[in-house]
């Protein structure tokens, strides 16, 4: 006989599963997980079967339900608890480490990698072939090859859905690709002389469309960095105009509210997952928050200690568009983590605070100031990850702590020492800092691992 869940664990997954922070495969293999380790066995079998759920595994709609009966695998989760068929055989030799059912779970790293590889090759090659032939080519036949390039890689995705579901993820991110090519080269093709910012929101309307569709990760990370895109060309364009005025506006804050905006949705993405156990699309967004973090930073760092030159009077054109790009740039993550987090989107709010401290601190001066303002920005970062028990927010602060202390030294501590007395300071703080960074860092990740799991996030 197979071992079975404990009754906790059980009701645990049940209320994610229903909260819609884990879908029934991710529930399935933890189950799985926990049901082949030994020492899960002798509790459970201690209080006996009519303590806990059921004699096999307690999976997928069974969780969602409280059902006693045995796992229900694949496509009786798909039916719903309701058509659930009861299944003599427990779950499990087809997970593996937290992937749903599928022929392609046994995929390995080099596999994936090649995957990957081979459609980013593929697209280049296609693009590199239009560019040599393009001139020679007529425009109806331009378009047709453009036509005939999306339909057919998304024709051949859903070709090899049923043999390779990750070759078929693959064809379908680089038909997605394709659309958003295609749409500027119909443009050039019939001349069309359109507001160009608006073929990246129709290249995010295709991602969305895909991505209601195949429900795949390449069409939510394509939706999820172009919406953002759009917006970001929509203001340089509106920028360009104001700063053809006598103002000078593109001097006074314009480029402060797209850093702005870059680094709270970065913020937003990274708080997407919360607890050890996430999604799939909320790890993707998990991944794009954490990738444009650090590139964010750096363009928020530079924007607010580059004195900004104040025209002399401030037309009401020019306050409007302040107004509108700050309210945008902040209210725009915000609603987002709301809709993610729920009423635990406050920590962002402490984001948007912090911000708006930043870009009003003076920039002649007060240098001490404003490096203490970034590390207590990672110290932030890094409790919050905590209290999240999610273990890369509590990296990443501790690195922007790190670098900011490296910064601080370089460019305000290390000419004002001799060579010697700037080298042996230099080394003191790698050593005694980084031993006091690691040991807080240590400290943090030891607390997300032996705290409870936090609850699911409410819905709004």
């Amino acid at each position: 006989m197979a071992p079975s869940l404990s009754p906790a664990l059980a009701e645990q997954l049940r209320r994610w599963l229903l909260a819609g922070v884990i879908d029934g495969g991710t529930a399935e293999a933890i189950a799985t997980f926990e049901a082949q380790h030994p020492w899960t066995t002798g509790a459970q079998h201690a209080v006996g079967p009519e303590r806990v759920i059921g004699s096999e595994l307690a999976t997928g709609s069974q969780l969602a339900t409280g059902s006693q009966h045995p796992a229900a695998t694949g496509s009786q989760l798909a039916a719903g608890p309701e058509r659930a068929i009861v299944s003599e055989r427990p779950i499990g030799s087809d997970l593996i480490a937290g992937t749903t059912p599928s022929r392609d779970s046994s995929l390995g790293l080099p596999a994936r990698l090649a995957l990957g590889l081979g459609a980013v090759s593929l697209a280049a090659g296609l693009l590199l072939f239009v560019s040599a032939h393009w001139e020679g080519i007529s425009p109806a036949g331009r378009f047709g090859l453009v036509l005939a390039m999306v339909v057919g890689l998304h024709g051949l995705g859903f070709g090899a859905a049923g043999s390779s579901p990750a070759l078929a993820t693959a064809l379908h991110g680089v038909g997605t690709v394709a659309f958003g090519a295609g749409v500027y080269l119909t443009g050039q093709i019939f001349h069309l002389a359109a507001h160009w910012p608006l073929g990246l929101l129709l290249w995010g309307l295709g991602a969305a469309a895909g991505w209601g569709l195949l429900r795949q990760w390449p069409q939510l990370a394509l939706l999820a960095a172009l919406l953002p895109a759009w917006l970001a060309a929509e203001w340089h364009t509106l920028s360009e105009h104001a700063s053809a005025g006598p103002t000078g506006a593109w001097l006074f804050g314009i480029d402060q509210v797209l850093a702005a905006g870059l680094l709270l949705l970065s913020l937003a993405y990274l708080g997407a997952a919360r607890g050890p156990l996430t999604s799939a699309p909320r790890r993707v967004l998990l991944w794009l928050g954490g990738l444009a973090l650090g590139p964010a930073g750096v363009v928020w760092a530079v924007t607010t200690t580059v004195a900004p030159s104040m025209p002399a009077s401030l037309s009401l054109e020019l306050i409007r568009l302040l107004a509108m790009g700050w309210a945008v740039a902040l209210g725009g993550p915000l609603l987002l983590g709301w809709r993610l987090r729920g009423r635990a989107f406050w920590p962002l709010g402490v984001a948007v605070g912090w911000l708006l401290v930043s870009a009003v601190m003076p920039v002649d001066g007060l240098a001490a100031l404003r490096f203490a303002w970034w590390a207590l920005g990672g110290v932030l970062l890094a409790l919050w990850g905590a209290r999240d028990g999610r273990a890369e927010r509590v990296n990443l602060g501790v690195g922007v702590v790190a670098l900011t202390l490296i910064v601080f030294y370089f460019s305000e501590v290390f000419d004002k020492l001799g060579r010697s007395a700037s080298l042996i300071g230099l080394g003191v703080l790698f050593l005694l800092g980084g031993w006091l960074l690691e040991r807080l860092r240590r400290q943090l990740v030891e607390r997300i691992r032996l705290a409870p799991p936090p609850p699911p996030p409410s819905p709004p």
